[in-house]
């Protein structure tokens, strides 16, 4: 049995080796689209382009990276942080934040009722619940041995895959539901994804998503931590969320936004992104000066030399003897002995700037200090969280059959 909806296979194709054209919005599959921006990875560095669907309000990344190559995105500071623990004062910080977050779902469960923590990270919403009373599975990409809760059940799976099913609809069982905390924007396929919890009869899905109707993300620009390509490939708002509910079978029972940081991580994603434009003009620059250089230097070299084993000269003399490949005895009056005709404008290694060394230590020790597991990106975010909107939190409660025929 399977749900024979409109899939988002049909709408895919390859233009490039190693990136995909998605022709059709993901979620309501409409054609009305406009071109939102170009957005860039602050890690990777590549640039992709972000559509609107004007049908459902979902924003979209319409070229990113083909399934099979998507792991390398991950395999980076980014990928690293989703499975890692941060500092403990970092820990106990965010634990203030996932109680509040757990509770419109909890609340609607008995104990012991089957929670699966889909995208375990990690793995704290999994030891939360679990010491909660509940019977939880944690479900990620990462292998067994990262995981880090050996008391919990853990899955590893492929995120992108739809979730087995459990027996047939209706079945008497447990209340089961899923928890789906910051990763909904990480899937090609979210609409195959919850069809596949709605025939597993998986009646509540709580869903913890950026809000791109952040009011701070028009400011931030292209600064904003959210953007995060090609990691994150959908940026739902409370509209598009309430469109993947009603395709899907699922009513939007419960909504609402709050703030985690957004500012400091930002800030973060701004200092890398200022790094890479940095190292890319100063290799333009280079290239421009060693093809701007090189032909006088060559011109410079006398057309005949003594091709000999350099000889020791033992008087004072204001030139030096400059061995080309070690056999040549051609003289530079500002070249000292033993340099390159690359390395005649550079100053020695014992001559860089301190300043610029503390500079670049400082600047390193800023980016650690606001990354996202940082004790201070923990705070901002119990600060932030009694203002802004930049989080979607919604509560789905499956209540009829999706849009598309049972078989």
């Amino acid at each position: 049995m399977f749900y024979a909806v409109e899939s988002m296979d049909d709408h895919l194709t390859s233009p490039k080796s190693d990136r995909l054209r998605q022709e059709v919005c993901p979620v309501c599959m409409g054609r009305n689209l406009s071109q939102e921006r170009e957005i860039r990875d602050h890690i990777g560095h590549s640039s992709f382009s972000v559509l609107k669907c004007r049908d459902c309000s979902l924003r979209f990344i319409t070229d990113p990276p083909l399934p099979k190559t998507i792991n390398k995105y991950y395999s980076n500071e980014a990928g690293t942080r989703m499975h890692t623990n941060g500092s403990s004062t970092h820990k106990k910080l965010r634990n203030i934040l996932l109680k509040d977050e757990m509770k419109p779902l909890t609340r609607r469960l008995l104990k012991g009722s089957e929670i699966i923590d889909f995208g375990a990270g990690d793995g704290a919403v999994s030891a939360l619940l679990t010491n909660m009373g509940y019977k939880v599975t944690a479900m990620d990409m990462h292998s067994e041995a990262e995981w880090m809760h050996p008391e919990i059940e853990y899955q590893k799976v492929d995120l992108n895959t739809p979730l087995p099913p459990y027996g047939p609809p209706g079945a008497d069982r447990t209340t089961r539901a899923v928890v789906m905390r910051h990763v909904l924007e990480h899937l090609y396929d979210p609409v195959k994804m919850l069809l596949s919890m709605r025939y597993a009869d998986v009646k509540y899905i709580l869903i913890i998503t950026p809000n791109y109707d952040s009011i701070l993300r028009p400011l931030l620009g292209e600064s904003w931590y959210f953007w995060d390509p090609p990691r994150h490939l959908t940026y739902f708002n409370q509209r598009s969320i309430y469109c993947l509910a009603e395709r899907c079978g699922y009513k939007l029972v419960e909504t609402s936004t709050y703030a985690i940081d957004e500012l400091i991580t930002s800030f973060h994603r701004k200092m890398l992104l200022n790094s890479t434009d940095k190292k890319e003009a100063q290799k333009a620059e280079s290239n421009q000066a060693e093809s701007d250089t090189f032909p006088e230097k060559i011109s410079s070299i006398p057309e005949a030399t003594t091709v000999a084993p350099p000889v020791e000269d033992t008087k004072s003399s204001n030139t030096n003897t400059l061995p080309l490949d070690g056999t040549c005895n051609v003289e530079f009056d500002d070249l000292s002995y033993g340099s390159t005709l690359e390395d005649a404008d550079l100053p020695p290694i014992q001559q860089l700037s301190e300043a610029k060394v503390e500079k670049k230590c400082l600047t390193r020790k800023i980016t650690e200090m606001t990354s996202p597991k940082s004790p201070l990106a923990a705070l901002s975010s119990v600060v932030a969280s009694f203002f802004g909107n930049c989080v979607i939190h919604a509560i789905l409660e499956r209540y009829k059959q999706p849009q598309g025929t049972l078989q």
